[in-house]
């Protein structure tokens, strides 16, 4: 499941549908990152570790593999 499922249920409701962004919000929340394509990892920007979603790198950078100061400068770097 995920983008392909997104873009297969985009393709039969696009009358109601704008985007497989919306269908993918629509089949599993907005709260999940949106994947442009399955080899799409995010990384860390203090070490480089490839995570599976931008989530996963706030989760990264939160759980204490970094220095506090560094981390928390990561982490307003990614919401902008």
């Amino acid at each position: 499941m995920g983008y392909a499922a997104a873009t297969a249920y985009y393709k039969e409701n696009n009358s109601w549908l704008d985007s497989p962004e919306d269908a993918y919000d629509f089949l599993y929340g907005s709260d999940l990152d949106f994947p442009e394509k399955k080899s799409d990892t995010r990384k860390c920007p203090l070490c480089g570790r490839k995570l599976k979603s931008k989530a996963g790198v706030i989760a990264h950078l939160k759980s204490g593999h970094h220095k506090k100061e560094k981390a928390e400068r990561a982490l307003v770097g990614l919401s902008q």
